[in-house]
């Protein structure tokens, strides 16, 4: 049985969230935000795509309630950065997946990415913080190195989502991938062994990729129960 959605489920999500000490509408006020800020929307096209999008979180191993409390931590951490020093939201990219917090880019002061390690650490549903920001020697062109570098870590990302995208043997939607200076950082939940090796495969086939680091885990792994996940399959029908 999946993860289905209704007004009651989302009740319970939330009553899950408050009683972690945090407001629980919050997270799934996020899912939102986006859509009714966009320009240019309808009511009816903001609905559709409400309603598209608690599907599609639905459908991920995370799940509703999962994707929602992400959501926040990143925009928590987000503004954290901005209250503390804007140049962090250019310089550190920030990634959450499961309360996990992967920290990448580039900065060539080492404060700076101490600074944000603490910051992400903050928000209380946050059970870990992996830090891969790299520290940039005082001797490397930075002028030049970004604007070449970052290109070329989009068109590898790129590469690996939409091959992961369509591969039949695997769901993208529980993988997230992040490149930094050609290392390919990878997140996500797998179903089992053998979807990883696929996903792997693909991380280390894409071009000018230089290395690899998998932060993805199986969806039986003890880390996520001991952490209070739950799979999709312990959901009861009719709610979260």
């Amino acid at each position: 049985m999946g993860v289905v959605f209704d007004s009651y489920s989302l009740h319970n999500a939330c009553m899950r969230q408050k009683a972690r000490g945090y407001n629980g509408l919050v997270p799934v006020f996020f899912l939102l935000l986006a859509l009714f800020l966009t320009p240019g929307c309808t009511k009816q096209g903001v609905l559709v795509g409400a309603a598209s999008s608690f599907v599609s979180a639905a459908r991920e191993e995370r799940g509703v309630e999962g994707v929602a409390t992400d959501a926040w931590i990143y925009t928590e951490i987000q503004r954290l950065f901005l209250e503390e020093d804007h140049a962090l939201m250019t310089d550190i990219d920030v990634t959450v997946f499961e309360r996990r917090v992967l920290l990448t880019g580039m900065t060539e002061d080492p404060k700076k990415a101490r600074l944000a390690v603490r910051l992400a650490a903050s928000p209380r549903p946050v059970i870990e913080v992996i830090d891969r920001i790299r520290r940039l020697s005082p001797d490397e062109d930075t002028e030049y190195l970004r604007p070449v570098v970052t290109l070329r870590d989009m068109l590898i990302a790129a590469e690996i989502r939409s091959a992961l995208m369509f591969d039949a043997q695997i769901r993208a939607i529980n993988f997230s991938v992040d490149v930094v200076d050609r290392v390919v950082y990878l997140m996500g939940i797998a179903q089992n062994q053998e979807e990883l090796f696929r996903v792997l495969d693909w991380c280390r086939s894409a071009g000018y990729v230089r290395d690899v680091v998998n932060l993805a885990v199986l969806r039986t792994d003890g880390r996520r129960l001991a952490s209070g996940t739950r799979l999709a399959t312990d959901f009861p029908e009719g709610g979260l």
